[in-house]
């Protein structure tokens, strides 16, 4: 690539390249070792909140209610309105939301509303669309891209156990590793493969070091791979974890981040190796006024949907 053109320059939540440039297979078995532990902190941070901020606290053992409703799913998915229809929900639904919702802390209390509806049997999809949507995009977000870059960036040409790695993301992760497969595995059949593809070596002398952040439980680029990272990179590398759970290390305040990217861009000054930074709330801190203003939110809403139903009615002609 270009190492003496390296000037200030950050990764956040980051990829072992030896593993995300292998055979995508092992990526796609071990990039969630820490999916289920940051669904943990999800749970144990409900409960410690209480009721008043996540209501999923309303009873003990929140985790283990969550994973027993979604066992029961699996055999019983649940039929919820969805406007004036109905829309079905699988498990695999519901796995999907969570480990998407894990990324940001900042949306765990609506994570928390969601499953507690759920569970309480009060839950409403979005009304079903009643005509084909306008466009015609074919466009299906951030899952199909990954299967590509992953495909794309991967060793597809070296020989690969896709149903061994399957087992052993589900192995590693029970909740959330064939969740994560689904979006991995279209790689096993792209067999396009870049001129422009770059494996390594990852340890060649940069102008000056580059600056890594990693949040300790982070549910799809783990704390692990950071290390490793740092490791290859040797003195090319400073390494800053922070506390906390989620997916980069911007989704909860810290004073402590901020002040260091200050520092690295406006002077070049480096923390130290492997220093630590705190943050400055828990996912449910504060979360009582907003779940007040979350219910008159929601009840200005119910509101406004009667007065639009009375005012359709009155639009009718009368026969």
């Amino acid at each position: 690539m270009y190492p003496n053109r390296v000037g200030r320059f950050v990764i956040d939540s980051v990829l072992d390249p030896t593993l995300y440039t292998g055979p995508p297979s092992n990526l796609l078995a071990k990039s969630t070792v820490d999916a289920d532990e940051t669904f943990d902190g999800f749970a144990d941070a409900c409960e410690k909140a209480g009721p008043l901020k996540c209501p999923l606290a309303y009873a003990a053992q929140v985790g283990k209610r969550v994973r027993a409703f979604l066992a029961g799913m699996v055999e019983s998915p649940l039929l919820v309105p969805a406007g004036d229809d109905f829309s079905v929900l699988t498990a695999a639904d519901v796995r999907a939301n969570i480990l998407n919702t894990l990324y940001r802390p900042g949306q765990w209390l609506d994570l928390a509303h969601r499953l507690h509806s759920l569970m309480e049997g009060m839950y409403e999809a979005s009304p079903v669309d009643e005509v084909c949507p306008l466009t015609d995009s074919s466009y299906l977000g951030m899952g199909m891209e990954f299967s590509i870059y992953i495909g794309n960036d991967g060793d597809s040409e070296r020989a690969q156990d896709w149903h061994g790695a399957l087992r052993e993301a589900k192995r590693k992760s029970p909740l959330f590793g064939m969740q994560f497969a689904s979006y991995a595995l279209p790689a096993r059949y792209w067999k396009v493969r870049p001129i422009e593809r770059y494996s390594g070596p990852w340890n060649t002398m940069l102008r000056q070091p580059i600056l890594i952040l990693q949040n300790k439980l982070d549910p799809v680029t783990p704390l692990r791979s950071a290390r490793a990272l740092a490791k290859t990179m040797g003195t090319n590398a400073v390494l800053v974890t922070r506390d906390g759970f989620g997916h980069e290390t911007s989704n909860t305040p810290s004073k402590c981040i901020q002040n260091t990217l200050t520092a690295f861009f406006s002077n070049g000054t480096y923390p130290k190796h492997n220093s630590n930074c705190k943050v400055d709330m828990g996912p449910f801190d504060g979360a009582g006024p907003h779940a007040a203003r979350r219910a008159l939110a929601d009840k200005m809403e119910a509101a406004r949907q009667e007065v639009t139903k009375i005012l359709t009615q009155a639009r009718q002609p009368m026969l």
